[in-house]
């Protein structure tokens, strides 16, 4: 616990220490879009992963010519490296052009790293966690066009070239072997409708995000499984006072029988059921729920508390079964005032567990 609180602790002072000195403005030649970095030293060390260093760039693109109610455009870059040979490169991106009207979003990634596994379903027991390394690289990317008021539609693919390399002789995954135990290719087409009336992408204080997709494997040899994978996200955002904000947030996620175990929905994530191991329950439907408060501190920093309802029900539509309850609370630092994008630290509780996260932008 030591360990991980020095880690979340050198994060976020080294970023404010030299958030300033590395954040700069770059204009276009037509002086239309101004373009904004940071760079963010990471360093931490966790008993999985020995000592682990590297770095975050953060690229905020805004329009100056239509600049009101014109949405900016974000990606990162983040490349992380530990002593025991695990390695991270992933870039997350959001891209609005033509005055909202297009959005282009997804994530390229290649990672070199490992994940935990407790069993499948609500049964499973935190006792029997183990870990599997995997490598693979990751493709996800997604078109959407405003087709009405504050309305998109768009389709997508996302990839994953799953290779396990190495997993617990005897261990619970060589025995449960559940669809996917020995890696493969995951490629699925998707179909996503989207109504965002948000006054903010990064950091919203009104308004809705509703967003609705529909996947489907595609066949092989590009694909190694065959299933379908549904999933429902709906948040509101409600201003309560002067830089006061009510977030909430309700979402769904199943998938079809013949869903590889690494393709399931789960829980926990930086996201979703902070508080609980990473993926300490996976399933073939998850269902959470939170709400959370943020408000201003001082200066650049900002609070929040939160918590969270969780189920991982038997049946698909057994949403409320054996609910599992999350907590915690959280601080942000504001490194772009103009994008609103923020440093986040949250500690949370759950499931007796207890954990930090340390990330960039709000949970949801």
């Amino acid at each position: 616990m030591k360990i991980l609180i020095l880690h979340c602790s050198i994060l976020f002072a080294t970023s404010i220490l030299n958030g300033q000195k590395i954040a700069q403005e770059i204009p276009s030649e037509e002086s239309t879009t101004k373009t904004k970095k940071s760079i963010i030293p990471i360093i931490f060390f966790l008993p999985e992963t020995s000592l682990a260093f590297g770095a975050t760039l953060i690229n905020t693109v805004t329009n100056t010519e239509h600049s009101e109610g014109t949405r900016p455009s974000q990606y990162l870059l983040s490349a992380a490296y530990t002593l025991k040979n695990q390695l991270l490169l992933f870039a997350p991106y959001e891209l609005y052009s033509n005055n909202n009207l297009n959005r282009i979003k997804g994530e390229l990634g290649y990672y070199r790293f490992f994940y935990n596994y407790h069993g499948l379903g609500r049964t499973s027991l935190v006792e029997n966690l183990e870990t599997y390394n995997v490598i693979f690289p990751r493709i996800d990317v997604n078109f959407s066009r405003q087709f009405f008021q504050n309305t998109y539609l768009g389709v997508g693919i996302n990839f994953d070239a799953f290779n396990i390399t190495e997993i617990t002789t005897g261990g619970l995954l060589m025995t449960d072997q559940p669809t996917g135990y020995d890696g493969g290719n995951k490629s699925n087409i998707y179909f996503l409708a989207a109504y965002d009336t948000r006054d903010h992408i990064n950091a919203p204080s009104k308004g809705y995000y509703i967003e609705a997709s529909v996947q489907q494997s595609l066949f092989s040899p590009i694909s190694d499984f065959s299933y379908n994978k549904y999933i429902a996200d709906f948040r509101k955002y409600i201003t309560v006072g002067e830089q006061k904000i009510i977030a909430t947030q309700f979402f769904f996620a199943t998938a079809t029988e013949g869903t590889p175990f690494f393709d399931l929905p789960y829980i926990s994530t930086p996201m979703l059921g902070r508080g609980l191991n990473d993926r300490r329950y996976i399933n073939h439907t998850i269902v959470s729920t939170q709400v959370e408060y943020r408000t201003h501190l001082w200066k650049r920093f900002y609070g929040a508390a939160f918590v969270g309802v969780n189920s991982v029900p038997d049946t698909r539509w057994d949403l409320l079964q054996d609910p599992i309850y999350t907590y915690g609370v959280g601080l942000r630092y504001e490194i772009q005032q103009e994008s609103k994008t923020k440093l986040r630290v949250d500690i949370a509780a759950g499931d007796g567990s207890f954990n930090f996260y340390f990330t960039v932008n709000e949970g949801f």
